[in-house]
């Protein structure tokens, strides 16, 4: 079943379930920087790591729509912490040439993660197979694929030899044209909006 069934949220509820993360990512990242510049990037990163993997865990588990959306915003406040101080650590830490190629790899494997990331979610939320003839609902059917993170690891490790071979301009385009695709399929995964005229 769809998110909206399950907690019988109403079309403006649902907009904020998208709306609650982007406001609280989007707005919070300059005092994310500034929080890196104070305490540490070190510390916010890991900070703000610990924030984004509690708050999504609470979005797993949410019973209703308020607690959603909830956990949505502490997820955007937890990655207004990541982002700056993620893109921070790497600027400071690589220099010359290296610096290019860790930020051709950042970027690259943000796009592709953005890309790979809706895909995943459609499929776990999606597949009636998994939740109807394995009896799996959709929080357990992601914790079966933990395995993907390992994988997601490889790749990150993997990325700085392709960034070596092929430049970190083309791998960052590659990320962006990811980024995209995911954008689009995005906009494709169905949701199901009530009809009702009465009020929200």
């Amino acid at each position: 079943m769809l998110i909206q069934d399950q907690l019988s949220l109403s079309r403006v509820a649902l907009t904020w379930v998208v709306t609650a993360y982007t406001l609280c990512f989007g707005g919070l990242m300059m005092l994310g920087g500034r929080l890196a510049d104070t305490i540490g990037r070190r510390r916010t990163f890991l900070a703000g790591l610990v924030v984004f993997t509690i708050a999504s865990l609470g979005s797993g588990l949410a019973e209703s729509g308020t607690l959603l959306i909830a956990a949505r915003a502490a997820q955007g406040i937890g990655a207004a912490m990541l982002s700056p101080a993620a893109l921070s650590i790497v600027t400071t830490t690589f220099r010359g040439p290296e610096r290019n190629r860790a930020l051709g790899v950042w970027a690259a494997i943000g796009g592709a993660g953005a890309a790979v990331g809706v895909l995943l979610a459609n499929f776990f939320l999606n597949s009636q197979y998994l939740q109807h003839v394995l009896r799996l609902d959709a929080l357990r059917t992601g914790l079966t694929f933990l395995p993907v993170a390992s994988v997601i690891g490889l790749g990150t490790h993997l990325g700085v030899r392709v960034i070596g071979r092929f430049g970190g301009r083309v791998c960052g385009v590659v990320g962006f044209v990811s980024a995209g695709i995911g954008a689009l399929l995005l906009a494709q995964v169905p949701v199901k909006m009530s009809t009702s005229t009465g009020p929200e």
